[in-house]
């Protein structure tokens, strides 16, 4: 058995895909012409990028300051790492996309599916006294603010 190492996001195959090679199998019986090779594929999954089809998914994780206040985070995609902005005011749980960043279409390589990238917001369990003392702040400013509103 041969084994072959490839980015399989970079390309549309899957699991049970197989592919026939002409004219590269085994030497043909009685000085005939040689068989054809068949490959069959097996994909190993990624431990960081998932694949649904043509879409890459990715979970990234922000703190939940830059949650509030938006950043940009280095994001891994099949193509290398790139810079994508986090909007200010992202909630947990919300879902970006990365258009035409994910699998490109089996016999359509200019057309790609998408990276979507689920954020995870790290809520901190253990705060500083200072960092609590400006949450309380915060929080006093917030409700200060919601009664003026009434």
């Amino acid at each position: 058995m041969f084994w072959m190492k490839i980015n399989p996001t970079k390309f549309s195959i899957d699991s049970g895909s197989h592919l026939r090679v002409r004219s590269e199998g085994n030497a043909g019986k009685r000085g005939g012409p040689p068989g054809d090779l068949y490959v069959f594929i097996e994909v190993l999954s990624d431990p960081v990028l998932k694949r649904d089809r043509t879409n890459i998914l990715y979970t990234c994780k922000v703190s939940y300051v830059d949650a509030i206040l938006g950043t940009t985070m280095k994001v891994p995609t099949v193509d290398g790492i790139v810079d994508m902005k986090i909007p200010a005011g992202t909630q947990p749980g919300t879902t970006l996309v990365m258009a035409n960043e994910g699998v490109p279409y089996l016999g359509k390589p200019s057309n790609r599916g998408d990276q979507l990238v689920r954020v995870q917001v790290e809520i901190p369990k253990r705060l500083s006294d200072e960092e609590k003392k400006l949450i309380d702040e915060l929080a006093n400013l917030n409700k200060a603010q919601t009664a003026n509103r009434t």
